[in-house]
């Protein structure tokens, strides 16, 4: 059974390192994981060393406490792109149409 907190855990990993724009490949490589461990940390399958968080941290530049709590982050915690890439198209269309408006 996967503990909630190191789920919560590896989805905070994941969220910061596609605000980086770096993908997983390349995370693995600055940490010199491999591919799979990564995937495993981020999907709370994979419990890692401190060592290893901070080492994903220094890779990501951010400060390590933000895995366990990113609204520390002084900017977004989310990005909107980011909360927007699972809406179906008409849900798109519909929040394109309200920011026409608002922007107007």
């Amino acid at each position: 059974m996967k503990s909630k907190f190191i789920e919560n855990l590896g989805k905070n990993i994941r969220l910061f390192r596609q605000k980086k724009g770096i993908t997983i490949e390349q995370l693995a490589e600055k940490t010199d994981l491999s591919v799979t461990h990564v995937g495993n940390i981020e999907r709370g399958q994979r419990v890692c060393k401190v060592t290893t968080l901070n080492d994903i941290a220094e890779a990501l530049n951010v400060d390590i406490e933000l895995f366990f709590n990113p609204q520390l982050c002084s900017e977004k915690a989310y990005d909107f792109k980011l909360a927007l890439s699972n809406l179906e198209k008409e849900q798109e269309n519909f929040l394109a149409r309200i920011r026409k408006i608002v922007k107007d």
